[in-house]
């Protein structure tokens, strides 16, 4: 009988596998160095994720989160500051050092999302409401893009 998944576990392979995109890049993305990487087989990594398109969207999904809670941390997100205040600030903390490979990440996801997305493959998207951001994306990047078919919507974090 198979284990059931952990949700604890999962949680710190997404994280883990952030940080990997983050310093390796989402282009050349392969599930054996990944593993190599993390110091676990492959097996595991399907244990957690039936493949590398469910590997994918969750690994949106959590950047997302990390993204999203690093925004609301900076100050003046309450509403005190004018946008243009927390755009420079939300630019400032992109080019740090530390922060440069999730910045870096996140424009390449961007990239690569752009490129993929035509009206055939993703017309129903996220600008719709239908899909989120990482969802989106996810799909773009995939091995496989398939046309968008997710209703869930993630809204971009809202101020005060």
């Amino acid at each position: 009988m198979a284990r059931t998944a952990d949700p604890r576990r999962r949680a710190e392979l997404l994280d883990s596998i952030v940080d990997y995109l983050a310093d390796h890049g989402l282009s050349t993305l392969s599930m054996r160095p990944l593993a190599e990487h993390l110091g676990k087989s492959t097996r595991v990594l399907t244990h957690h994720f039936a493949d590398k398109d469910e590997l994918l969207s969750a690994t949106m999904e959590r950047l997302d989160a990390r993204h999203r809670a690093w925004l609301r941390e900076l100050p003046g997100w309450q509403g005190d500051d004018s946008v243009g205040t927390i755009v420079r600030r939300t630019w400032d903390w992109q080019l740090r050092e530390d922060n440069l490979p999730v910045a870096r990440l996140i424009r390449e996801i961007e990239g690569l999302a752009a490129g993929a997305v035509s009206r055939d493959t993703c017309q129903d998207c996220w600008p719709t409401g239908r899909r989120s951001w990482p969802s989106c994306c996810a799909s773009a990047v995939s091995p496989r893009p398939t046309r968008c078919a997710s209703p869930r919507w993630s809204t971009p974090p809202t101020r005060g």
